[in-house]
């Protein structure tokens, strides 16, 4: 419904403030139409940016409303943990770390195929070689661990080792145990063991494992390949950690 006041109902108005007033409803009408048109166009997430008038970026405002996994949002989670952008979109798009994620998913393959395991998902890790799979409770890893951890004072050597050279870790070097999760950072399961697990495990075993990650994104998350690159471009600047929290926070 129009608040303007009809054109033929001008109080007192005479043929001159007649035409006047239609002039002047019709410039108006014109600069509504087109401030409408202004008002509904997109922003784009990723282009060239322009300033918004307090020193911001059309980038700034787009990465405030980022979620999921999509190649922008992922840029715009590197911003938002102080990655060197220029450095980690050059990564990213050129796939740089495609083989080393490649790479992960052979050494998981290798490791199933080792333990005689067909069937197998994400979350999967391996406690000094023992699988376990999926996001299970906090007290069947502690269940895990402290019988790896007797094997170990034992002198029982590990079912099945990896190759951690060059792979993000925390906890402790060179500890007795060692976890090695491989994990889709589009995996529903996988950020419930991150959210609910994880840092349990942490706080009570911190001091006395190696916590290794290994990427195996699953071909039927489309955006899961080009998040596990991500982490690997994160990792080359020393940020793996925050790059894997930030994406399971907001897949």
């Amino acid at each position: 419904m129009s608040d303007e006041e009809p054109l033929g109902s001008v109080p007192g108005g005479s043929g001159s403030n007649l035409v006047l007033q239609v002039i002047i409803s019709l410039v108006v009408s014109i600069v509504v139409v087109a401030g409408a048109a202004g008002l509904n166009r997109a922003v784009p997430i990723f282009g060239n940016s322009s300033s918004d008038g307090d020193g911001g970026s059309s980038d700034d405002a787009a990465c405030a409303y980022a979620t999921g996994l999509t190649v922008p949002a992922l840029k715009c989670y590197a911003k938002e943990i102080g990655l060197d952008e220029k450095a980690f979109n050059s990564c990213l798009d050129s796939g740089k770390y495609a083989d080393e994620v490649a790479q992960d998913k052979t050494d998981a393959t290798n490791a199933f195929q080792q333990l005689g395991i067909t069937q197998y998902g994400t979350p999967a890790f391996f406690i000094n070689g023992v699988h376990v799979s999926g996001a299970q409770p906090f007290e069947v890893f502690k269940a895990a661990i402290d019988t790896a951890l007797n094997d170990a004072a034992a002198g029982k050597q590990p079912a099945l080792t990896f190759d951690l050279e060059g792979e993000p870790w925390v906890g402790t070097e060179d500890a007795s145990v060692t976890i090695v999760e491989f994990s889709d950072f589009e995996c529903p399961y996988c950020a419930r063991f991150v959210t609910q697990t994880f840092g349990q495990i942490m706080d009570e075993y911190g001091d006395k494992i190696t916590f290794a990650f290994k990427n195996l994104p699953l071909p039927n998350h489309a955006d899961a390949q080009k998040a596990a690159e991500a982490s690997e471009c994160a990792f080359e600047q020393g940020k793996f950690w925050e790059m894997h929290d930030i994406m399971f926070q907001n897949q």
